[in-house]
Formats: C-alpha cells, sequence, structure tokens
C-alpha cells in the first residue's frame, strides 16, 4: 500500500483487518469483474490439477495463535485450524452459528446481561473428544493470565464479563454475564477462539485456578506475583512452538498444519476426522484437499507469478499490478478479478489544537483545496469511493445527507477571507493576527515516504498555493510518523484508517478521554457534545435509536472537519478459474477451504 494503515481497536479477531468477504444488498455488492473476451476454461490447460489451493499473501504471517497477534495475515491461516464460537456470514455480514449456536440474550435485573452459548453437540477436537464450555472456559483463562502480555489488544474488550456459569447436566452449555450493556458484547463473545486445553496445557497449569479470581484484576495481579502455575502457564503459552509447531496448533477446525518453512510456505492439510465433514458453509467448509500459503510482497515477481499461475488466489493485490493483469486477456483467461467495497479509508487528519487548525473554518477550507476526485482518478479508477466521514457507506446509518466537498480553490479563498486571513505584505501567502501577532498561513504536512500518500501530499501543496496557503511537505516512515502523531507534533497528515461491519464504537478514536497515550484521537478532537453521542452509542441496545445517533455524531464530525475524508479503497480478490470459488468485502476476500475444484480441472 501506498498509504499505511492503523486500525481502530477491535474486540473481533475476524477484524483485526484490512477488508472482509462481500454484501448482497445494493450498497454493498461487489462491483464485479473487468469485462473481457470470455473463454471457456475447461477448454484451456491450467498448469495445476490437484485439489490444492495456492495463496499468495503479501506478508507472512507472525504467529499461528489468534490471542498472540492481531495480524490479519496470521488470521487468515489460523482460522481454518482453530475456530470461533460464531463467525460473520460473508454476504451478510451478520452472525452465524460456528463452533456454537447464536447466543440467547437476556437482560438481568441489575442492569448486566446475559449471554448463553449452546456448543453443536457435533464438535470434536482432532483426539476425538468433545468440545465443551469447559474449553470455553479454559480460553478466557488464557485471555485474562495477567502474564501474557500478548493479549492485551484483546483483554480489554472482554473486560464487560463479571462471571461465568456452566450447565449441571449439559457440557456443552455456557453461559457468559456481562456487567452493562455494550453494542459489541455479542459480537466480542461471538469471535472468542476456542482451544483445547489437552493441547495447551497438558499439565493442568490452569486447572485449579478460578476463572472468578482472573476477572478481578486485583486478585488476577497478585496471582501472577504469587502462583507458580499461573507463571508457568505464561511461559508455556507464549513459547514460539504453540504458534508454529503442527504438533501444537491445534484447533476444532478443518484443517492441520502440516509445515511452516519460515520465508517460504505454510501448508495445510485435510482433517479425516473432521467434525463438520462436508458442511456447505463458506466457515465450515473443507473442499480442498491443502491449502498453501506463500508469501511473496513484491509487486512484480508476484505480477509473473500470476501469469504463470503460480497461484490459485491472491490475498490484496497491489493497486497497480491488479489493474495491469484484468486487462490482459492472457491471464483473465485464467483467473478472475474482482473487487468489493472495502473496510478502510484514507484521510488527511488535522491537529484541531493548532492555533491556525483551531479555526473551524480555516479546516473546511482546507477541504475545499483537495481534489479528491482527481487522486481517485489517477490512482484507484474504480477501485475507490469518496467518503464524508468516518462510518462508511455500506452501513445502514451512513448519513446519506452528508455531501462530498468539492473541489473549489476560489471557495476556500472565500472562506478564507471572511475568517480574516488576507496577503498584507503582498508575499503571496495569507496572514492573520494571532495573539498580537502576524501569522503567516503556512502548514506542515506529514506523509508517509512513498507512493500515493506523498503524491496526495503534493497535489494539496500545489493546490493549497493557488489559495495563498503555503503548505511545506514532510516525509517521514511509518514509526517515525506515528510517533509525531501521537505526540501532537503534527499540522496535517495523510493517513489510513479500518472500519469493520460491525456496529461502530468510536470511542478509542474520537473521544476526549482518548488522546495519546489514551487511545487514538490524534486529531485532539472533540468537547461534551460529541463524548455525549459517543457514550450513547456504546450503551444504545436499540438499533433504531442508535442509529439516530450515529447520524447525529456524523453530522457534527463532518460539519467540524477534523479530518479531511478522502475514500474508502476497494478490496481486490483474484481466484483461478479452475476453481469454484465465491468472494466478498470481507478479508481477504475469499476463503479458500471453502474452493471447489471444477470437475474437468480434476486430473
Amino acid at each position: 500500500m501506498s498509504f499505511q494503515s492503523f486500525r481502530w481497536a477491535s474486540p473481533l479477531f475476524a477484524l483485526l483487518l484490512f477488508f472482509t468477504l462481500g454484501s448482497c444488498t445494493d450498497d454493498t455488492a461487489p462491483k464485479g469483474e473487468a469485462e473481457t473476451t470470455v473463454t471457456d476454461p475447461s477448454s484451456l490447460d491450467f498448469r495445476r490439477t490437484d485439489n490444492t489451493v495456492y495463496v499468495n499473501l503479501p506478508q507472512e504471517p507472525k504467529a499461528l495463535n489468534p490471542l498472540l497477534t492481531t495480524q490479519g495475515y496470521s488470521r487468515f491461516v489460523y482460522r481454518h485450524m482453530i475456530q470461533f464460537l460464531n463467525e460473520l456470514h460473508p454476504e451478510t455480514f451478520e452472525a452465524v452459528p460456528m463452533l456454537a449456536g447464536l447466543p440467547d440474550v437476556l437482560a438481568r435485573p441489575d442492569g448486566g446481561i446475559d449471554y448463553t452459548f449452546d456448543i453443536n453437540e457435533d464438535a470434536t477436537w482432532p483426539n476425538g473428544m468433545p468440545v465443551t464450555a469447559a474449553d470455553v472456559v479454559f480460553t478466557l483463562k488464557i485471555l485474562f493470565n495477567p502474564l501474557i502480555d500478548g493479549v492485551g489488544p484483546y483483554r480489554s474488550y472482554y473486560s464487560m464479563i463479571d462471571g461465568v456459569t456452566l450447565s449441571p447436566g449439559n457440557e456443552r452449555r455456557i453461559k457468559i454475564g456481562t456487567k452493562e450493556p455494550y453494542i459489541l458484547s455479542e459480537a466480542a463473545l461471538g469471535s472468542l477462539p476456542v482451544y483445547p486445553e489437552y493441547i495447551y496445557d497438558p499439565e493442568g497449569l490452569m486447572k485449579n485456578v478460578r476463572l472468578s479470581d482472573l476477572l478481578n484484576p486485583g486478585t488476577a495481579s497478585r496471582l501472577g506475583e504469587t502462583n507458580e502455575n499461573v507463571k508457568a502457564f505464561n511461559e508455556q503459552f507464549i513459547d514460539p512452538a504453540y504458534a508454529r509447531d503442527p504438533e501444537k496448533v491445534v484447533g476444532s477446525g478443518p484443517y492441520k498444519l502440516v509445515s511452516w518453512e519460515a520465508g517460504q510456505k505454510i501448508r495445510l492439510e485435510k482433517r479425516e476426522n473432521y467434525w463438520a465433514d462436508g458442511a456447505s458453509e463458506a466457515w465450515l467448509a473443507n473442499e480442498p484437499d491443502a491449502i498453501e500459503y506463500q508469501f511473496i510482497g513484491d509487486e512484480t515477481v508476484l505480477t509473473n507469478a500470476l501469469r504463470d499461475q503460480e497461484f490459485d488466489a491472491v490475498a490484496e493485490p497491489a493497486i497497480l499490478a491488479f489493474r495491469e493483469l484484468r486487462e490482459e486477456e492472457q491471464t483473465a483467461k485464467y483467473y478472475d478479478f474482482n473487487n468489493a467495497q472495502g473496510f478502510v479509508y484514507y484521510s488527511l487528519m488535522l491537529n484541531t489544537e493548532d492555533p491556525i487548525l483551531d479555526d473551524l473554518e480555516v479546516r473546511r477550507a482546507l477541504a475545499y483545496l483537495v481534489d479528491v476526485d482527481a487522486i481517485i482518478e489517477n490512482n484507484y479508477g474504480d477501485l475507490a469511493t469518496r467518503i464524508t466521514n468516518p462510518i462508511l457507506p455500506q452501513k445502514n446509518y451512513y448519513n446519506q445527507d452528508l455531501v462530498p466537498i468539492p473541489y473549489d480553490p476560489a471557495k476556500a479563498a472565500e472562506m478564507l477571507a471572511a475568517a480574516g486571513w488576507k496577503d498584507s505584505n503582498g508575499n503571496g501567502t495569507l496572514d492573520k493576527e494571532i495573539d498580537g501577532e502576524i501569522t503567516e498561513l503556512e502548514l506542515n504536512l506529514l506523509a508517509f515516504s512513498t507512493g500515493v500518500s506523498k503524491s496526495i501530499a503534493l497535489m494539496m501543496q500545489q493546490s493549497a498555493k493557488s489559495a495563498g496557503v503555503d503548505i511545506e511537505v514532510t516525509t517521514k516512515e511509518g514509526r517515525a510518523l506515528f510517533g509525531e502523531l501521537n505526540k501532537g507534533n503534527f499540522q496535517i497528515a495523510t493517513i489510513g484508517a479500518g472500519s469493520e461491519p460491525i456496529p461502530d464504537d468510536l470511542t478509542q478514536v474520537w473521544s476526549t478521554r482518548s488522546v495519546p497515550p489514551n487511545g487514538g484521537n490524534r486529531m485532539r478532537y472533540g468537547d461534551a457534545e460529541s463524548d455525549r453521542l459517543l457514550d450513547r452509542i456504546r450503551v444504545t441496545m436499540d438499533e433504531t435509536k442508535r442509529n439516530e445517533l450515529y447520524r447525529q455524531l456524523q453530522a457534527k464530525i463532518y460539519a467540524e472537519q477534523p479530518m479531511i475524508f478522502l475514500f474508502s479503497l476497494d478490496g481486490r480478490i483474484v481466484t483461478s478459474k479452475r476453481f469454484d470459488a465465491d468472494y466478498s468485502s470481507l478479508s481477504p476476500g475469499f476463503r479458500a477451504n471453502a474452493f471447489v475444484q471444477e470437475e474437468w480441472n480434476k486430473q
């Protein structure tokens, strides 16, 4: 990517990613394939005829242990081995049963909410033993073990749990209680990966550690200091073997890890005794005999590999390569090229505490100096969509009344003049007296050092000059740039952010309580009204009422322009025609486990 992206914190293991599998409504339907000459693929000579799906990832996974990594590429692999209580439907984005049915939800008199899950009666581990509520309790013990630092990004989203109840006589039923209503509680609980205790704790180190003690932060902290079993389990669980070793990366899913050749490939093969063998649902299926992952990030190398039919599916191909290859008639004979509305967007972040940018009229004027349509046309073509705020258009609570701000330097100049900016000394740059001193309208724009991020910055620099605004572009690498943003040492910055196909909890980024180091509100934006809306959204369980609050918040952010919102980027999906493969907006755009080999391709 030319932009670098960061993600709002998410409780869903399924959604700490870039894009995700597709929607069937008109607004979110995949945008389809490039128009090419149609050739019957059964008449072609495909390089491969085995029932193995060869997948390319742009980066190598970090770990195949769900609780120890937030990397999306890791999840693309481990989700075929380790299953969740629930999953997201690839078309509707609604929760669907996976290891367990959807929960029964019951409000308690004390204001809390109980979620009762019944694990599928057929679900078993590779050793033939049933998946039970005790395995869910064991997983929660891992999550709340105070010494396992790697689970930190997830633990806070489960802090609402105040108790767990097992059902006498039904080893597959578990009731999880939460302290208060929260719009993401059900999604967070449903996205819990379930670990087999017999693999991850063979010595029973956590057996006598009570979950109720771990749910109490004070008691958990003391256990971390004094309980030798808690200490020993931590050392065992974070051992790299439990993230890479085929004997120790084990779950209830349809595939098993066979090998991981560092820097080269990961190979999964179908389990012989999978509990949902032959399932038609994409999230449960086990169609291919094997799935093999390679990791090519170089655009040229990957382009040539596709021309040579080395892969059956490619996750997140580079935009230029995608656009080039789908227009090649020979390549398009063998591959389907699809794009679907994604869950990532790009913007220009403004520091609202800056002496110049704390003026709303200046911020709005700057928005008229960005030619977003030209940026999209020159760099993305049909792979991007304009946006107006942090809620993306495919959400049913997107505020349709908000119109994208057009490119209009004359309008920007008019607004700046009304705000008191004029060129009093004739040097070509507007100025204004601020705190008793003449201040030139000079701004610094931080951008990533390569690609479209820098291109956008330079385009804005040029257009701003015509309106009397002097913008200096400074480029930095990702870590250094985010360091400046966190410290507030910036005025404008190019940025990318992830969204998710679930209700948005924007407090981590938009609340006044979330200014770094307490969160991701790098804009330093907000007031009592925006905080009130954010807090009400979090606990409003009635969808109609919550959607109205969302629309009010969007209108407020749009009016106050703490970000110049640019566009959302489509997911790009490339799949071989030797498989019948669905695609979607959910990252990585396909489920390799559901690829069905065409009869004419079989040996």
